[in-house]
């Protein structure tokens, strides 16, 4: 739903045999990196859940926006498998009515 924000969760593995420090995890909205969130060390055959929290406005509302995770490591040993495959997420208007662009104003001093 537009302007309410979700979670988009991977999981990253060091499938490799060293341990891979500073590894920036992005995240990619039909193909253009829109977060990066940065994972410190990860041992051999060890994984690390990582979550962004993402929000989709009313420009995307009726579109399909596809995401995907991609990991860039100095040391990374693997790198064929460092891009996952896309997710299609289906960005839907709420079902009741919004009100937008409120605005306060005072009278009388108060």
């Amino acid at each position: 739903t537009i302007n309410t924000q979700f979670p988009v969760r991977t999981t990253i593995v060091n499938s490799g045999n060293k341990t891979v420090d500073n590894i920036e995890v992005n995240l990619l909205r039909n193909g253009e990196v829109v977060a990066t969130k940065s994972v410190n060390t990860l041992e051999p055959a060890m994984e690390k859940d990582v979550t962004f929290s993402v929000k989709e406005d009313v420009f995307a509302a009726g579109t399909t926006v596809a995401y995907s995770v991609q990991t860039l490591a100095e040391q990374d040993e693997k790198t064929n498998n460092d891009m996952s495959e896309e997710i299609g997420v289906d960005i839907v208007m709420p079902s009741l009515p919004i009100a937008t662009n409120l605005k306060a104003t005072t009278r009388g001093g108060n």
